[in-house]
């Protein structure tokens, strides 16, 4: 069975609010290019959304497609960031999407790739093992021994995302959030994941399928620093369900956190700044003569330094 890979709606219309790039970073086990989109030019802060991970899920790969045509026409569900505020935080920020993250499984409607390797359990994180858990689960020959594995963590090493959503289905719908120790307000980002799960009407799971998972992507991510939320999708859906009932709380989520990280370094620069024109009147007061010294209290009442954010 050949999955569309876009869901059957109208095609993207000739103009576009944003122009995405494609870019095949890798080619998979069948030598079938890899590739993502990509829309923003910022440099220093990304996130990645992929799917396909399971080639028979195509439920994520629908919702995903859906995030990456409805932010290029910027139509609704994106009602908090306006047309203007939408091009300027593309301006800092780059989305990956990475649709179809297991392209031979894809064509073939299967979980497993052509060598009959689960990749959610050939990543080479610290719980990886070479025997599996339960059939079904196969983890490869060794630690990444597929090359869907190692393209995927080449890409992720070198884009560095401050948060990866991973789109999956299964029997019943989950919301499963993974954190790295610093991460920074994550009380405000849990907040999110928890208004985003509300407006679906799916639970957050705090394990991360109820079973063991060893070699999990979502494992690899968090011990390299790069937190992960995998979304569990209702498996069977069809496209328009998955539409109306996912895709606005979920393009919501993305750009609440955006949006959060992008407020926490404004007001961290607003700070380093306070902090350096502090230093510079200092350091040009000491060379005052004396009866100007005054003029450094009336610079220092007038300084607000803005509060950072907890780590």
């Amino acid at each position: 069975m050949h999955h569309t890979f876009y869901p059957p709606e109208p095609a993207l219309p000739e103009t576009l609010a944003i122009t995405p790039r494609y870019h095949a970073f890798g080619f998979s086990s069948l030598n079938q290019p890899m590739g993502h989109f990509t829309i923003g030019s910022g440099s220093g802060k990304s996130i990645l959304l992929m799917s396909g991970l399971h080639g028979d899920e195509y439920e994520g790969v629908i919702l995903l497609n859906y995030v990456l045509r409805e932010i290029l026409r910027h139509t609704q569900p994106i009602e908090q960031v306006n047309k203007t505020d939408l091009l300027n935080l593309l301006s800092e920020w780059t989305i990956f999407f990475l649709p179809i993250a297991n392209p031979d499984a894809f064509i073939l409607n299967q979980r497993w790739n052509v060598n009959l390797v689960d990749l959610n359990r050939n990543f080479p994180a610290s719980d990886w093992q070479p025997v599996p858990l339960n059939p079904r689960y196969p983890p490869g020959k060794a630690p990444a021994s597929e090359k869907e594995t190692q393209n995927i963590i080449e890409l992720i090493s070198n884009i560095k995302p401050l948060m990866v959503i991973d789109f999956h289905s299964y029997k019943e719908s989950v919301l499963l959030p993974t954190f790295v120790p610093n991460m920074k307000d994550i009380i405000t980002v849990e907040r999110y994941i928890q208004e985003w799960s509300e407006q679906i009407g799916i639970p957050v799971g705090d394990e991360v399928m109820g079973y063991a998972t060893p070699g999990a992507k979502q494992t690899w991510c968090v011990e390299q620093g790069y937190p992960e939320v995998t979304l569990e999708i209702k498996r069977g859906l069809g496209s328009n369900e998955i539409r109306t009932k996912y895709l606005h709380p979920t393009i919501k989520f993305i750009f609440n956190f955006i949006n959060l990280y992008s407020k926490q370094d404004s007001e961290q620069d607003s700070e380093q700044d306070s902090k350096q024109d502090s230093k510079q009147d200092s350091e040009q007061d000491s060379e005052r003569p004396q009866y100007l010294s005054a003029n450094r209290i009336h610079d220092q009442a007038k300084t607000s330094t803005t509060p950072t954010y907890l780590p």
